[in-house]
């Protein structure tokens, strides 16, 4: 059986027979009692499926399939056999009388069940100061850059390139990242070794009035922040304010600032965006993550795993007692609603 675990923490499962769209409408719920009667006492046909004394049909799979299209046929028949154990199991530990299971539905009771079975009873509130080290050593925010620059914007596509295949198309991009390079070669000779942000306004607005073509454009991006290359992959910890850049980048103001003085202005580097002249404005020192901030986020990340680990054997020990009778011949690999 393949475990919600692994599609994430939380349960994705409908509303019970009468789900949400009759309450919406106002239509009155039975009593849970009654409600649960009727699942149980239901006989959908054609079956695919018996869990415990739950038939599951055609159309419970339909209906479950379509809200996770992501998921093959036969995942999906899993996935609606495991709810089906998870809410028959809060059902007999009389869950559903709590508020949000009043009405039987089945996302109210798998919520109860998780809630009082693994949520409630696995919570680290004092993670251990050995892990809280580990976490702030890899959570202060990294070295970085603030850095400007001008960017010539090569369009990706243009009108007509649709008549053309792919190596075609790959051809005309090639031409257009050509001209650019002529134009951004032409703005680094105009202007000084070290410009001033003004400078580079300056430019921006005479290549978009006098030179580009109306499907390019200049930008300028001021006192831009990221991280150095050399830090890695540091999305998960930026500070505020900071951005992720394209490799090329990154990796050229590394090389302008090592090289030399501060805002100097670079050769022109090429990226999947364009062509662009940019200048390191100051170099960025590593700052401490907010040490409260870091262990609460180790007491979030190990209530996590703790609860992942006990609801994986939770299920295990229900899926080992149930009583699982399947339809295999009936199930086909399609798609939601064919």
């Amino acid at each position: 059986m393949r475990s919600w675990q692994q599609r994430g923490w939380g349960v994705v499962v409908l509303a019970l027979l009468m789900g949400c769209a009759e309450e919406q409408a106002g239509v009155a719920h039975p009593p849970a009692e009654k409600a649960m009667e009727r699942v149980l006492a239901a006989s959908p046909q054609p079956e695919l499926a018996r869990v415990g004394e739950v038939s599951l049909g055609v159309r419970e799979l339909e209906i479950f399939w379509e809200a996770h299209p992501e998921l093959g046929r036969q995942e999906a028949m899993r996935a609606l056999i495991e709810e089906t154990m998870l809410w028959q199991e809060a059902y007999k530990l009389g869950l559903h009388a709590r508020p949000e299971a009043g009405f039987a539905r089945k996302q109210g009771l798998v919520n109860a069940f998780l809630d009082e079975e693994v949520e409630a009873e696995h919570r680290v509130d004092a993670p251990s100061e050995d892990f809280v080290a580990i976490l702030q050593k890899n959570a202060d925010f990294p070295r970085g850059y603030r850095s400007s620059h001008l960017v010539i914007v090569v369009p990706g596509t243009m009108p007509g390139d649709e008549k053309f295949g792919a190596d075609r198309r790959r051809e005309l991009r090639e031409e257009r990242f050509e001209r650019a390079q002529a134009w951004i070669e032409a703005s680094a000779e105009s202007l000084e070794a070290k410009p001033t942000l003004d400078a580079l306004l300056a430019e921006a607005q005479r290549l978009n009035r006098e030179v580009l073509p109306a499907e390019y454009q200049a930008v300028v991006n001021a006192h831009m922040r990221f991280a150095r290359p050399a830090e890695g992959d540091v999305s998960q910890r930026l500070p505020d304010g900071w951005i992720q850049v394209v490799p090329e980048f990154s990796r050229a103001a590394d090389l302008l600032a090592s090289e030399h003085e501060l805002g100097t202005l670079s050769e022109p580097v090429r990226s999947p965006v364009g062509w662009h002249l940019l200048k390191v404005d100051e170099k960025l020192e590593s700052q401490p993550a907010d040490p409260r901030e870091v262990e609460r986020f180790a007491a979030a990340a190990l209530t996590r795993e703790d609860r992942a680990q006990a609801y994986t054997a939770r299920l295990s020990a229900l899926l080992e007692g149930a009583r699982v009778e399947m339809r295999p011949e009936r199930l086909q690999d399609e798609v939601p609603g064919s």
